[in-house]
């Protein structure tokens, strides 16, 4: 998946779909990934595996995205963590 940020949402692109956050709102929306072009300024962060969530705290809110996984002793999966600010 692909992470992008425009002035005025964080977007999940996977495939043909995308996952809008507002960066002021933190409202999420589903739509089609050529949406995208429509969006001021858009930069591509990099590649992700996943969302962890948002984690709200004051004085702001914080989305965590996974950003490379790691396996430890063929057993365990361990996921380092992007926090973007």
């Amino acid at each position: 998946m692909d992470l992008i940020e425009t002035n005025g949402n964080y977007i999940i692109r996977n495939g043909s779909q995308a996952l809008f956050c507002d960066r002021l709102s933190g409202k999420l929306t589903v739509k089609e990934s050529t949406a995208i072009h429509t969006e001021w300024n858009p930069i591509c962060l990099g590649k992700i595996d996943g969302v962890i969530g948002k984690i709200r705290y004051f004085p702001g809110e914080h989305i965590f995205f996974c950003e490379t996984a790691k396996f430890l002793l063929s057993a365990f999966e361990f996921r380092m963590l992007h926090c973007n600010l």
